[in-house]
């Protein structure tokens, strides 16, 4: 289910998935996203927040056959105990000389315990955009720390 008040900028989503395969084996998720962005041409503030309980469906219907159903059936001699999980994200788009600049803060939490917090932003000049991130990680191993810097183009 959606609901979009693009007048707003507010999206709100409610989905659910149930994959049985043969034996006992069963894979289900559900899950509720809310996102704010107001924003004109990417300048202002956007918020997300996404959340759900069980496995994650990976891109709708389709991403459930991603993983090719025996897969799914021999990880598992019965349903899995579900895995919580929540992820926010709060971004502000900046007007910068010939082009936007934009900082974001985002964490994740999931059921396993891992979380991972992300602090970066991206310029943006026409087609091009040229990002870079910090990244930690951390769960039942040693804290993991990322530094990530993309570019795109589009033509």
């Amino acid at each position: 289910l959606r609901y979009a008040n693009p007048a707003l900028g507010l999206t709100l989503n409610a989905s659910g998935h149930v994959l049985a395969a043969s034996g006992n084996a069963r894979e289900w998720g559900i899950g509720l996203a809310a996102s704010y962005d107001p924003r004109v041409r990417g300048r202002g503030l956007a918020l997300s927040l996404d959340t759900g309980l069980g496995s994650a469906s990976g891109g709708g219907a389709f991403g459930l056959w991603e993983r090719e159903v025996a897969q799914i059936a021999g990880s598992a001699s019965g349903e899995t105990a579900p895995q919580p999980n929540l992820e926010a994200r709060m971004e502000y788009g900046f007007a910068a000389r010939q082009g936007l600049l934009t900082p974001y803060l985002g964490f994740a939490v999931t059921g396993s315990g891992e979380r991972r917090l992300r602090l970066g932003m991206h310029r943006q000049v026409g087609d091009l955009r040229i990002g870079l991130e910090v990244e930690r990680a951390q769960g039942d191993d040693p804290a993991e720390h990322r530094l990530t810097l993309d570019g795109r183009i589009g033509f």
